[in-house]
C-alpha cells in the first residue's frame, strides 16, 4: 500500500466515523424529547438514522480492510451473499429516505383534506414501506452472486440504476407534481380574496403549504448534494468490469461520496434552528461541569 493509498484509507474511515457521530447526535433529541415528535422531525430522523446505519457499517468494513486485509477478504468470500445483501439493503435506504420524505409531503399537500396524511401513523407507514421496498428491490442481486464470491457484471449496474437513477427520477416527478399543485393553489388564493374570508381556516392551510414548500426546497438541496456525491462512485463501479479502475481513483470517489453525506448532515443542523438551539443549550450547560472536573 502506497503512502497516498494509506492516507486515503485513514481519511475514508475517519469521515464515516464523523458522519455517524453527527447523525447520531442529531437523532438523540428527536427520539428522547416529546416536543420534537412531529412529522417533519420524524422524517428527518429517518434520514439521519439510515445515514448513521450506513456510515457505521462502512466504517467497520473499511476499518477491517485497513487493519486486517487478508482476514477481511477471507470473511467476505466465506459470507459473500450475506455481506453483499446487507450492504446493498442498508445503503439503498439512504436515497429511499429522501423519496419517503417527498412522498409524505406529496400526500400531505395534494390530499390535505384527508386526515390520515396529517397523522404520524402515515409517516411510520411511509418509513416501513421504504424498508420493505429496499429489501425487495435488492433481492435480485442474489441471482448475481455465485460460488467463490464471483459477482455478475450486471450487479453493479443494477445498483447504480436503483440507488441513483431511479431515486432521482422518482424524486423529480414527485416534486414537480408538488410544485405544480402549489402554484395552482397559490394562484387560486391570490385571485380570490373573498375565499380567504369565506373559507374558515384557509389562511392556516396556506401557512402549512408554505412550511411544506420550505421543507421540500430543503430536501431538494440535500438530495442534489447526495446525487452529486453518489453518482460518480456508483457510475465508476458500474463500468469497473469494462475498464481498469485504479484503487486510488475508487478511494477518491468514495471520499467524495462521504463528503456529500457529511454536507447533508451539516445542512440538517443548519436548517433545524430549534434542534440546534437545544443542542447549543445542552452543550453550554455541560461545558462548565467538564471544566470543573
Amino acid at each position: 500500500m502506497t503512502n497516498l493509498e494509506e492516507i486515503l484509507s485513514y481519511l475514508r474511515v475517519i469521515l464515516f466515523g464523523i458522519i455517524f457521530l453527527m447523525a447520531f447526535i442529531y437523532s438523540i433529541p428527536i427520539i428522547c424529547i416529546t416536543r420534537f415528535h412531529r412529522s417533519n422531525m420524524i422524517l428527518t430522523l429517518n434520514i439521519c438514522l439510515v445515514t448513521a446505519l450506513c456510515s457505521i457499517y462502512w466504517f467497520f468494513f473499511y476499518l477491517m480492510v485497513m487493519l486486517t486485509p487478508v482476514r477481511t477478504f477471507d470473511t467476505v468470500v466465506d459470507s459473500c451473499t450475506f455481506v453483499n445483501m446487507v450492504s446493498a439493503i442498508i445503503t439503498i435506504q439512504v436515497p429511499f429516505s429522501f423519496i419517503t420524505t417527498s412522498i409524505n409531503r406529496f400526500c400531505r399537500i395534494i390530499y390535505h383534506n384527508k386526515p390520515l396524511f396529517k397523522r404520524k401513523r402515515w409517516v411510520f407507514i411511509c418509513i416501513l414501506s421504504q424498508w420493505i421496498s429496499g429489501i425487495l428491490i435488492m433481492l435480485p442481486i442474489l441471482l448475481g452472486i455465485h460460488a467463490n464470491c464471483v459477482i455478475s457484471r450486471w450487479v453493479d449496474s443494477y445498483k447504480f440504476i436503483f440507488m441513483v437513477i431511479c431515486p432521482s427520477f422518482i424524486f423529480f416527478i414527485i416534486n414537480s407534481l408538488i410544485y405544480i399543485k402549489v402554484r395552482l393553489l397559490s394562484r387560486r388564493v391570490r385571485s380570490s380574496v373573498s375565499l380567504l374570508i369565506r373559507v374558515s381556516g384557509s389562511e392556516h392551510k396556506s401557512k402549512i403549504s408554505r412550511r411544506d414548500v420550505r421543507l421540500l426546497r430543503h430536501m431538494i438541496i440535500m438530495f442534489s448534494i447526495f446525487i452529486g456525491g453518489w453518482t460518480p462512485l456508483y457510475l465508476l463501479l458500474a463500468i469497473e468490469n469494462a475498464f481498469y479502475i485504479h484503487p486510488i481513483l475508487l478511494a477518491c470517489f468514495t471520499i467524495w461520496c462521504e463528503l456529500a453525506l457529511l454536507c447533508d448532515i451539516i445542512d440538517l443542523y443548519l436548517y433545524n434552528h430549534e434542534l440546534r438551539k437545544y443542542l447549543q443549550t445542552i452543550f453550554s450547560r455541560c461545558m462548565p461541569k467538564i471544566n470543573q472536573t
